[in-house]
């Protein structure tokens, strides 16, 4: 397997990942994944900084418990500490936990307030960073075709590190 160390961002609040595929994967379904990916980490990031105040006055509640320890699992699963420990994000995992997060919501949601959860929707569809018939993967500076196989690029070897930058068309590339 391929591991591509995926950034996305400004230095300061960048999203960083590990993803694992196979070097014969076309660059179109790895973009496809790659920005799945920093799309639901960047929500996770969201609800965990629009969500944790509202819940520090419940902690000691055992209603808000699993809320809490919701988001906590997604905050640390989401983390771009998982590089430092070189622990790859997968996709399904990640949804399963803004699936869970928003399970719990539902049940504690009276109890912080919210009538509905129109601002659990809001944080979920205003956090989408990248979209993914737009994005751009670049390695060693160069923009990546989507026509191509990952292989065309870095060659057959599957036990390769790389490091790719997700962009925008129209953003400028480092």
């Amino acid at each position: 397997m391929v591991r591509i160390h995926a950034k996305h961002g400004q230095t300061s609040d960048q999203i960083q990942f590990l993803y694992d595929c196979a070097s014969s994967s076309r660059i179109d379904e790895i973009a496809l994944e790659l920005t799945r990916i920093s799309n639901l980490q960047a929500k996770i990031q969201a609800l965990v900084l629009e969500l944790e105040p509202l819940l520090l006055p419940f902690h000691g509640d055992a209603n808000a418990l699993p809320l809490v320890r919701a988001l906590s699992e997604a905050n640390s699963y989401a983390s771009k500490d998982q590089v430092v420990y070189n622990k790859p994000l997968s996709y399904y995992a990640l949804r399963d936990h803004v699936q869970c997060i928003a399970k719990e919501l539902s049940t504690v949601s009276p109890l912080l307030g919210f009538s509905d959860l129109d601002q659990f929707r809001r944080i979920l569809t205003g956090s989408e960073v990248l979209k993914e018939d737009t994005i751009q993967l670049l390695w060693a500076g160069k923009v990546l075709d989507r026509g191509k196989r990952l292989s065309d690029y870095i060659g057959e070897n599957e036990k390769t590190k790389i490091v790719m930058k997700l962009q925008t068309p129209d953003s400028s590339p480092a």
